[in-house]
């Protein structure tokens, strides 16, 4: 029972993983600045994690003690990427903090229109929401418990 749980704890994990490079995608478009985030960084998280999630399924289907430690592996491996990122993050948003937005009727000019200086613009990441960042950090560590007390055998 704990390996399906596991399962779909991962499922969701993974939804909001691509809701997560979906709005990174959406934000990067090449110009300046440039992601502090690694692209290997990111291709290698999604890939292991893909990868891991296909041997957790197989486990599912085999019940193969070589194929769960091969996932807890895999899945160790993506955890240090995430927290990789998670770090680089965290940089970012607080060195690129912006005021919330103002809404204004149209054509209606704000207090500093004619401000002198310009902000540069924000990395990719600076836009991700905090919310899903953490409910996928949550759900990742929660997914990786479970999955390695279920190869541990505990609670069997």
């Amino acid at each position: 029972m704990m390996a399906i749980v596991a399962f779909i704890t991962w499922l969701v994990t993974a939804v909001c993983g691509l809701g997560l490079l979906s709005i990174y995608l959406i934000e990067y478009d090449g110009a300046l600045p440039t992601s502090r985030l690694p692209k290997t960084a990111i291709g290698g998280h999604v890939l292991f994690a893909v990868a891991g999630l296909t041997a957790w399924t197989l486990f599912l289907f085999t019940s193969m003690r070589k194929v769960a430690w091969a996932t807890v592996a895999i899945l160790v491996v993506v955890a240090l990427l995430g927290f990789t990122m998670l770090f680089r993050w965290v940089g970012t948003y607080r060195a690129n903090r912006t005021s919330p937005p103002v809404l204004m009727p149209v054509g209606v000019r704000g207090v500093g229109s004619r401000a002198t200086t310009i902000e540069p613009p924000a990395p990719p990441e600076r836009h991700l929401p905090i919310a899903l960042i953490t409910v996928h950090g949550v759900l990742a560590v929660v997914t990786l418990l479970l999955v390695l007390l279920t190869t541990l055998d505990v609670g069997a």
